[in-house]
């Protein structure tokens, strides 16, 4: 029997330029040898472009792995920011 392995990503209430690099880490070590991403993205409460970069190449990489990838719900601030800086893509349910 094969179980997937699930990567659970609860996102930092801050993903702005002053912490990006700490982000970066924590969230590309979560993708090893995993199968299934899910990001929760209830916590975060500030978000710039350099946040949202960080999650679209997330996704690439997921998707490199061949990961499906969901979303553990919404996020006002995360679907504004990202539909002014024209990522609506990162908010669809799964990378495919």
């Amino acid at each position: 029997m094969f179980m997937e392995e699930f990567c659970s990503i609860e996102l930092p209430e801050n993903m702005t330029i002053g912490n990006i690099k700490h982000c970066e880490t924590q969230l590309f070590k979560s993708l090893v040898k995993k199968q299934v991403l899910q990001i929760d993205p209830k916590e975060l409460r500030q978000i710039d472009s350099s946040g949202v970069q960080l999650l679209f190449f997330l996704l690439i990489e997921a998707k490199k792995q061949d990961m499906d990838v969901s979303w553990l719900g919404s996020n006002e601030t995360l679907n504004t920011v990202a539909r002014k800086l024209g990522f609506i893509q990162l908010l669809e349910t799964s990378a495919e």
